[in-house]
């Protein structure tokens, strides 16, 4: 065993060794985190672990009678029922705020531009809607704009919406969604530190986050560079299937992700037959 992977850390009286450490050797009572399941060290830091030791012991949903635990952060590690394997292993941890639960069902990811346009609005609104109808969860980055549209569409449809932060679950607030966080009509996860704030690089990390989660991912309206062509781009790389709208005026980003492969969806009732044929897809779930 490498000297890295031998490193021993207590979590007693808040003493960790500085860097990475071999999860394997802690044990965390408070909240009953497997340590054992985390087979790359590299993602395991001091950061990591304060995060970690600081989470609520209410945040199990095994543990609660009521719909509090919904609202407390809780972490999803390998061995969760509800983690999706095909996470593996790129994402040692989720951090969840909602019913895990909702992992389980299959989603639809649908991503836009913060400042799109009102077309583009129209269309997240109806695919979200539509999805809802379908029985597929819609899966954001929660950002505003399209995914902020989207989100609204889908719950104000009766529908389920799991959305991906780029920041840790700690540093964002829910606002208008925590009532749906509450009723389990909603998760928020998050793959960084609790605490960590902002920033690009993790705005792309999450992308991949959101196609792994859905059958299919949906590109609403994407700029020549950003990250809803990044989106799109991380789909195609990885093997999900991917569909881009396409308008009279036509948006540059999609029309680049539809010349690298994506299908082009140019009215509502080709929107409905694509988000029908991903609904019965014999996909496994999760995949």
């Amino acid at each position: 065993m490498s000297e890295k992977r031998g490193r021993q850390a207590s979590l007693q009286l808040g003493h960790v060794e500085d860097g990475p450490v071999s999860p394997a050797s802690l044990s965390t009572p408070r909240n009953s985190v497997d340590w054992s399941v985390l087979h790359n060290d590299s993602h395991v830091s001091l950061e990591w672990l304060r995060d970690l030791s600081c989470a609520s012991p209410s945040a199990s949903t095994e543990s609660s009678a009521d719909s509090s635990h919904l609202t407390s952060s809780q972490p999803l590690t390998w061995n969760s029922e509800a983690f999706p394997a095909n996470l593996k292993p790129r994402v040692p941890i989720l951090w969840a705020q909602g019913d895990p639960d909702l992992l389980k069902a299959p989603g639809v990811g649908l991503c836009g531009s913060r400042n799109a346009s009102d077309r583009g609005l129209v269309r997240a609104r109806d695919l979200a809607a539509l999805a809802a109808s379908l029985g597929l969860t819609v899966v954001t980055g929660l950002a505003r704009g399209v995914d902020s549209e989207a989100t609204t569409a889908a719950l104000e449809a009766g529908g389920q919406v799991i959305g991906v932060l780029p920041e840790g679950i700690s540093a964002w607030h829910p606002g208008r969604w925590a009532a749906f966080i509450a009723n389990g009509r909603m998760l928020v996860l998050s793959e960084f530190r609790p605490r960590a704030h902002w920033q690009v690089g993790q705005a792309m990390q999450r992308n991949a986050t959101i196609c792994a989660l859905g059958k299919a991912m949906f590109v609403i309206e994407a700029g020549q560079t950003g990250g809803t062509l990044n989106a799109g781009q991380t789909a195609l790389r990885m093997g999900t299937p991917l569909y881009a709208i396409r308008y009279a005026e036509r948006s540059v980003g999609n029309e680049l992700l539809i010349s690298a492969g994506a299908v082009p969806i140019e009215t509502k009732a080709q929107l409905r037959k694509a988000l029908e044929a991903v609904a019965d897809s014999p996909t496994p779930w999760p995949r």
